[in-house]
């Protein structure tokens, strides 16, 4: 049987042993020797490590392939925990914007209950014109002036929820630069080439979800459109309603003066024509 030649050892003061080469690269000798043991590779045979009265040395070829090995743990190690904190950090950021959508769904709903109660008044303003020619108009000028008020506050909601959803629409932009971003690395990261399916579904999903949040906030902002074109309409036909029934009153007041000038039975026979026109008019 033919003998299997071995490599020829290199020289001594060519070769690291295990503690040379932990001193060197800044790790324990514990490291150094599982790394060895715990892989079965060529590069660790008896061609590249070599026993010298005891103490074991390596070549060049296994210091390279031991370098490798701690170099794609520690890189694996620092990927992975980005990419959780990553993926917390976008729940978080999930949870708020879902929070903050609820938040502007229930100020909708408020406007949305103070347009129901203007339109409630401009019925009665409309079915009842009247209501101006006596000290009820004070009353009504009153709760004109409340709804005023009413009005300029849901303004100053409005402004601060367009503000939010253009805040909104800036957050979500950020997180598909950062979901691209997390996208590269994983790609890029041998290491994680078992994981990389899963990871873009994971991250698919997210930006799955983050469209939906933006579609939620598109819904709003038309909402709000919609309340307001219809809150000018009600104030144009309040305005209207409000200044024909002035005109009614000062025509009524007119003409009362005018009877009161005439003599008795004039005056009887004017007063029943305004009432009987009155009766007319509503």
């Amino acid at each position: 049987m033919e003998s299997i030649e071995k490599k020829e050892r290199p020289p001594r003061e060519e070769l690291l042993s295990f503690k040379e080469y932990a001193e060197k690269y800044g790790c324990s000798y514990e490291t150094t020797r599982r790394i060895v043991s715990d892989n079965d590779i060529p590069e660790f045979s008896e061609e590249h490590i070599f026993t010298i009265d005891r103490t074991r040395y390596l070549d060049e070829v296994a210091e390279e392939a031991i370098n490798n090995i701690r170099n794609n743990k520690q890189n694996t190690t620092v990927v992975m925990h980005e990419k959780s904190q990553e993926y917390k950090k976008l729940e978080e950021e999930k949870n708020e914007l879902y929070a903050e959508n609820k938040r502007l769904q229930a100020e909708v709903t408020k406007h949305r209950d103070t347009i129901d109660s203007l339109k409630d008044k401009l019925l009665a303003f409309q079915q009842d014109p009247s209501l101006a020619l006596d000290t009820t108009k004070y009353m009504l000028i009153e709760d004109h002036q409340k709804v005023e008020e009413e009005l300029k506050e849901k303004d100053e909601e409005i402004k601060g929820l367009s503000s939010t959803i253009t805040d909104l629409e800036g957050q979500i932009k950020k997180k598909d630069e950062d979901l691209d971003a997390l996208k590269d690395v994983t790609l890029k990261n041998v290491e994680l080439s078992k994981k990389n399916d899963e990871t873009l579904k994971e991250i698919e999903k997210k930006r799955e979800e983050i469209r939906e949040v933006q579609e939620k906030a598109d819904e709003i902002k038309r909402k709000l459109s919609d309340t307001e074109i219809e809150r000018d309409k009600i104030n144009l036909e309040k305005e209207k309603i409000l200044a024909d029934a002035e005109i009614q009153r000062k025509r009524a007041e007119q003409e009362y003066e005018e009877a009161l000038k005439l003599g008795f039975f004039a005056r009887r026979r004017k007063l029943k024509e305004l009432q009987k026109r009155r009766e007319e008019e509503q």
